[in-house]
């Protein structure tokens, strides 16, 4: 399993600044936030040649890409909304492929009213038009990774993680996975163990690692270990599955963003359950595996009955 850092903790920063910061703190992973000035490139004032000359020099990798949001306005229309949607994702793509990524992160919006998505129209009724992104990302050598969403976000697939499953089930599984956001699962209600075991497991390719509190159903990305994920279980649950995907942390709460990310690294740190070196050093470039129980207790190990909503196909 690869430990990645999101550059959201930076994300009032520019790209380049961002990944400074980052690499100051050993990290060797990172993934480019949905922020659109650390995702598309003509928010940046640097070209890409340069953005990968300074990832190179910094010595750290661009793991994956969280493709922008598109904004839904009254004055387009669903097709026109589902060809711009379409449009980033293949930009997007591109992107991974230049910069040596092998994911992106994509959310999917709804555009009609079909609910019913165990059946294949449900794919002309949102947007990214999925097939078309995933036979492009083919061509690419590049996965999409399909998110769930905190309910707060309206008009999105996935407020239940199931849903997301159910239309991933409806595409290549050698281009198309799941990208698992525990706090969004707690930000609808759900039990994040309840929705690791809804999905298959061969289809997982990152989990997105933030911590919430489930009285709250709201979205929040807090450090690591802070809130009521029950991390200790989600870990035994990940390596219970053989999961070999990315674990990105997530974090960007409160105004030391910053904080919120190396408080991460040290709960991650003080599980002597991992490799030894996350002692040592801020961050891997390696595969994590899991070596034992952790020698004391950490919090953010709640039960998880707390957790009230079922994972039903349909909300």
């Amino acid at each position: 399993m690869y430990i990645v850092c999101s550059t959201l903790p930076f994300r009032e920063k520019a790209l380049p600044e961002a990944l400074k910061k980052l690499a100051h703190l050993g990290v060797k992973r990172v993934e480019l936030c949905v922020e659109p000035h650390h995702s598309i490139p003509e928010h940046w004032k640097e070209s890409p040649e340069q953005i990968l000359r300074l990832v190179n020099r910094l010595g750290i990798k661009v793991n994956s890409i969280h493709v922008p949001l598109t904004q839904e306005t009254s004055k387009i229309s669903h097709d026109e909304l589902q060809r711009i949607s379409t449009q980033q994702t293949q930009k997007t793509i591109d992107l991974a492929a230049f910069c040596g990524a092998s994911f992106i992160v994509q959310h999917v919006r709804l555009l009609g009213n079909s609910m019913d998505l165990r059946q294949p129209p449900i794919l002309a009724e949102i947007a990214p038009n999925l097939k078309e992104a995933a036979r492009y990302a083919a061509t690419k050598g590049i996965k999409l990774a399909l998110e769930n969403v905190p309910t707060s976000l309206a008009r999105m697939l996935g407020a239940n993680p199931k849903e997301v499953m159910d239309v991933v089930n409806l595409l290549p599984p050698e281009t198309v996975g799941v990208c698992l956001d525990v706090a969004h699962c707690v930000a609808s209600g759900y039990d994040p163990l309840d929705a690791l075991d809804s999905i298959d497991i061969h289809r997982l390719v990152s989990i997105h690692a933030g911590d919430n509190f489930s009285n709250q159903l709201i979205d929040q990305h807090l450090p690591i270990g802070s809130g009521d994920i029950p991390w200790e279980k989600l870990f035994d649950t990940l390596e219970s599955h053989g999961f070999q995907g990315s674990f990105v942390i997530e974090v960007a709460e409160g105004e030391e963003k910053a904080k919120a990310l190396t408080d991460s690294l040290d709960y991650l740190r003080d599980l002597d359950r991992f490799v030894p070196n996350l002692k040592a050093s801020p961050m891997l470039d390696s595969r994590m595996p899991f070596s034992g129980r952790a020698r004391k207790e950490v919090k953010g190990t709640a039960d998880h009955k707390s957790f009230s909503k079922p994972l039903v196909t349909n909300t």
